[in-house]
């Protein structure tokens, strides 16, 4: 199924018409369900009866009754659908990656931008990934050699198994 998130800030003003929509009819009215006090007091029972009441429909229903009620929602967005998300891949939230082995994958970025200046594109604050981490191996000749190792005490290293190198 699917998962959506709603989000019922004055529940005096929307509960009632959610249950409606639910066929709920008992609940309308019900100080305990119907207001903000008396729902968050009773959060666990209401949660109790809306879960089975909303499994009933599909998601299309549900959208239905959200827009009716004028309640506001959403639905969550399996991983699948988030790396293809369309505003997500404008706003460089997702973006491709060039991986070692030439393939090129999806990867997250930060949705937190900092700059300086007025940004004018989303490229201005977009965070840019030009490398991935090294591979194991990948930096231990180069380092060695700043230590001062010579070439052939660097080969013995690596023929005796002592260090590794990327192949």
């Amino acid at each position: 199924g699917k998962w959506f998130y709603m989000s019922i800030l004055e529940p005096d003003r929307y509960n009632n018409k959610l249950f409606e929509e639910l066929g709920l009819t008992d609940l309308i009215d019900n100080p305990d369900f119907a207001t903000a006090v008396g729902s968050k007091a009773h959060s666990a029972e209401l949660v109790s009866i809306l879960a089975p009441a909303f499994a009933k429909h599909t998601m299309e229903e549900i959208e239905g009754m959200f827009a009716r009620a004028d309640i506001a929602y959403d639905h969550v967005q399996h991983l699948s659908e988030v790396v293809n998300d369309p505003q997500a891949l404008e706003n460089k939230y997702i973006v491709p990656f060039a991986n070692n082995d030439g393939t090129v994958t999806k990867q997250p970025t930060t949705p937190i931008r900092f700059t300086l200046t007025e940004p004018e594109t989303v490229e201005d604050i977009a965070p840019t990934l030009d490398r991935q981490a090294p591979m194991i191996g990948e930096h231990t000749v180069e380092v060695l050699k700043e230590y001062g190792y010579a070439d052939d005490v660097i080969q013995k290293y690596i023929d005796d198994g002592v260090v590794t190198v990327t192949k």
